[in-house]
């Protein structure tokens, strides 16, 4: 992302034009629910490997390495998620963790 995306706009900008887009496609939806949502990026900070982990493993993110963690997602996203009654589940992605 970092030597491949211009958006042309700040790193909020581009969260605000995405939350406005979810809030769109939220309110496009008829149906009473369930809705399970689905979103690339993390809908809470709380999710991050980063925060999971620190107090457990000190360590096993080295300074160095910790700009992964740079946009992995907002809390906006999970708050516009959760004043819905009709949203039941939330699947994300977007973590950036190495697996073997």
């Amino acid at each position: 992302d970092k030597l491949h995306v211009r958006w042309g706009t700040s790193d909020a900008e581009v969260t605000q034009r995405l939350l406005r887009e979810l809030r769109h496609q939220l309110e496009r939806l008829t149906c009473d629910g369930p809705i399970i949502a689905l979103t690339h990026h993390l809908p809470t900070y709380r999710l991050r490997p980063y925060n999971a982990l620190r107090e457990a493993l000190p360590g096993l993110f080295p300074k160095q390495w910790r700009f992964l963690n740079a946009f992995l997602g907002s809390n906006c996203f999970g708050e516009l998620l959760a004043k819905d009654p009709r949203v039941t589940s939330v699947v994300s992605g977007h973590v950036h963790w190495r697996g073997k």
